[in-house]
């Protein structure tokens, strides 16, 4: 046991170091998971959503070109580099493809909880200063509110679901295609459905970091597990 005294002269050593180690290069995240924009990427299925796994499963390169895609279409709806895109839904097949597509495009990715309330969902808006928000259709009612709140205009609101089916699983046809839309909740609130940032080019190229200096920029701001 530790004296008061002795405790804060010599504090413990509270770190515990993991045994294994792998060398991590200088470079920005999108390169280190798919090496390239353009590089030839297996398709055999790495994200399965497990009750539809025909349809709804990506490969490294649909995990790339749907990034892509998103990057440019949050770059053509007006994000700005190092603005923030609050997303506010639970998991499905293409949440990791809209956060790396946020950082990819130069933004900030900010997730809050799921089971957030209108009070506590307007504070990490404006918190967070976010300037998009991507809500799960479950969550609208709260995400517009809290949005209203926090001054974020419906015109930069969007519907998120598993809606999408990519071209590269079995049988498909090459092009992405949706099987949903903002429906009648996106009309009753005047938001739009996430296929509205995705871009119908996949041939964006994201900023490729080659010091220390540029991997030191922010890539998420968490405020909880969610």
């Amino acid at each position: 046991m530790y004296s008061v005294s002795e405790y804060f002269a010599a504090p413990p050593n509270y770190i515990v170091r993991s045994r294994w180690s792998c060398p991590i290069p200088t470079t920005d995240l999108c390169s280190y998971i798919f090496t390239s924009p353009i590089c030839e990427l297996p398709r055999d299925p790495v994200y399965i959503d497990a009750e539809k796994p025909e349809t709804h499963n990506i490969s490294l390169h649909g995990y790339r070109r749907l990034v892509k895609k998103i990057a440019e279409g949050l770059q053509m709806s007006g994000l700005l580099p190092s603005q923030r895109v609050l997303v506010y839904s639970g998991n499905n097949v293409f949440y990791p493809s809209l956060y790396l597509g946020v950082v990819a495009a130069g933004g900030i990715f900010t997730g809050a909880n799921p089971t957030y309330t209108v009070r506590e969902l307007a504070h990490q808006l404006k918190e967070s200063g976010a300037s998009f928000l991507i809500s799960s259709e479950d969550s609208l009612k709260t995400g517009v509110e809290a949005a209203d709140s926090a001054g974020l205009a419906r015109d930069r609101i969007f519907i998120f679901d598993d809606g999408l089916l990519l071209g590269d699983v079995k049988g498909g046809s090459g092009v992405d295609r949706w099987i949903k839309d903002a429906g009648e909740a996106g009309k009753k609130y005047g938001v739009g459905h996430w296929s509205a940032i995705v871009s119908l080019s996949d041939d964006f190229q994201w900023k490729v970091f080659r010091t220390e200096e540029e991997t030191h920029q922010t890539a998420a701001i968490n405020y909880s597990s969610g």
